[in-house]
């Protein structure tokens, strides 16, 4: 899996709080443990804290994904963002801040300039008002561009392509699936209220991929979409048609 690049993010809002969850504290204090409720099972349990299905196995050392009321698993930290799986282009960290005349942090990509040709025409996501371009926005920078629908409007693949991460993303994007269309073009769409395609997934351009939602840090339902070329942001208006 690839390391994660530490680039500049700007979420989109506010979080909204989670649902009260029986917990109790682990003997590390570190960690959570959590009393499997009646008839839940082991991917339910991992949404409730947002973390990863194979994660939440290795950690209980469980070979299959059944579990039964009353037992306690262990619930390991929500992954941050540094491995998405595959040839995954790495989405940004938060923690990172870009400071004035300071020498750029090995690994960091580029800021983003003119827009380059690539060879894929990408379409929209889907229909929807432009919410918030892409560009700087308040103090910090927003990498894409958000389309307001209503929550439940389907997602769709901007291109051919294929799935190289489908799940919680880091950093407020919330539900995210990110699509490699070359080896360099990848788009991003984020903030879903459901993901319903899953990694290696093979895409054609116009497929559902997902649901519009308000994950993560986002106050309204909205697509956030992110075109990235070699790791780097470019608005993605410069490359999409009229709808």
């Amino acid at each position: 899996m690839a390391a994660a690049a530490g680039l500049l993010l700007t979420a989109c809002a506010s979080t909204t709080p989670k649902e009260d969850i029986q917990r109790f504290p682990s003997d590390h204090g570190k960690q959570d443990i959590y009393v499997v409720q009646h008839g839940e099972t082991l991917d339910e349990v991992a949404k409730k804290f947002n973390v990863n299905v194979d994660d939440l196995k290795k950690t209980n050392n469980l070979e299959t994904n059944t579990v039964n009321e009353g037992e306690r698993l262990t619930i390991p930290a929500p992954r941050s963002g540094e491995e998405l799986g595959g040839k995954t282009e790495p989405l940004p960290d938060k923690t990172e801040r870009k400071e004035k005349d300071s020498p750029r942090k090995k690994g960091r990509p580029p800021v983003s300039g003119k827009a380059p040709r690539i060879d894929v025409a990408l379409a929209w996501p889907l229909k929807g008002a432009i919410i918030s371009n892409f560009g700087i926005r308040g103090k910090g920078k927003h990498d894409g561009l958000d389309i307001g629908a209503p929550a439940g409007t389907d997602i769709t693949a901007a291109a051919d392509g294929t799935v190289i991460f489908s799940g919680w993303g880091p950093s407020g994007y919330g539900n995210i699936v990110v699509i490699r269309h070359t080896e360099t073009v990848v788009t991003v769409y984020a903030h879903n209220k459901e993901n319903v395609v899953e990694r290696g997934a093979a895409v054609k351009r116009g497929m559902k991929i997902a649901t519009v939602g308000s994950t993560g840090r986002a106050t309204t339902a909205h697509c956030h979409f992110e075109v990235r070329i070699s790791r780097i942001p470019y608005d993605p208006l410069a490359y999409l048609g009229k709808q």
